[in-house]
């Protein structure tokens, strides 16, 4: 089953991520956007299981993150990557120090029925 994946983040974030994630079998891309506003609006049209945020240059709040969860289901998973730090944070805020690409192809792997994933 190919699980679908939004990465939202500026310049290397998001076209380093869709150069890796485009080698890891069973993940389709639905996308590569800038912003924030610019994710809503693509998932208005597309559906995607999970999102990977650029930590440090996409802000989301908790109020925007309910509404997500609320509008698309808990089965999503949102993913808020920093690569200055090698750390990510699997919302409900888990959080994975000197994470790697391995790590992350983890989380997209796991089956996620509640949204939230494991700690890798």
């Amino acid at each position: 089953m190919t699980r679908r994946v939004l990465l939202v983040g500026q310049g290397m974030f998001g076209e380093g991520l869709r150069h890796l994630l485009g080698e890891v079998p069973n993940l389709g891309l639905v996308g590569v956007v800038n912003t924030w506003d610019e994710a809503q609006t693509l998932l208005q049209r597309e559906a995607a299981e999970v999102i990977i945020l650029d930590h440090s240059t996409v802000q989301v709040g908790e109020a925007e993150l309910a509404a997500l969860f609320r509008a698309h289901g808990q089965a999503l998973q949102v993913i808020s990557l920093t690569l200055t730090e090698s750390k990510l944070t699997l919302f409900a805020l888990k959080e994975v120090s000197n994470a790697t690409l391995e790590d992350l192809v983890h989380l997209l792997r796991a089956s996620g029925g509640d949204g939230r994933g494991e700690e890798a």
